[in-house]
């Protein structure tokens, strides 16, 4: 994915702010998945459910919230792929147009009779 244009920076205000006990969604988001994962892994376990079928489930439950949590979906940009792939692309190519007046160095050089100080 090449993309055309500057890369700027985000805002700050776009920054994830604590929500509980210093935590942001994410955060929230990966101790929740995780007591979550723990505690179904556990019953499970308890009900003895063949050990396949406990990893499976458990990497279910955890891979996303792993993900997510820790902003593994950031830092290789899922989101901003998947986007750019549902995005309508349009692009406009500057074209070479001769009504404009073109300069060249002797333009800018002053007059020798003109000087800073005269009047206007």
């Amino acid at each position: 994915m090449n993309k055309l244009g500057s890369i700027f920076l985000d805002d700050f205000i776009k920054e994830e702010k604590p929500i509980l006990f210093q935590l942001t969604g994410r955060g929230l988001l990966l101790v929740f998945g995780g007591i979550l994962t723990l505690g179904v892994t556990t019953l499970l376990l308890f009900f003895d459910y063949p050990d396949w079928l406990v990893f499976v489930v458990s990497a279910s439950l955890l891979s996303p919230t792993m993900i997510i949590g820790l902003s593994i979906d950031k830092r290789f940009s899922f989101s901003e792929r998947f986007y750019f792939f549902l995005l309508t692309k349009r692009r406009i190519y500057q074209i070479e147009n001769r009504d404009r007046k073109e300069y060249h160095s002797s333009d800018f050089i002053q007059a020798k009779n003109v000087r800073e100080t005269d009047q206007i």
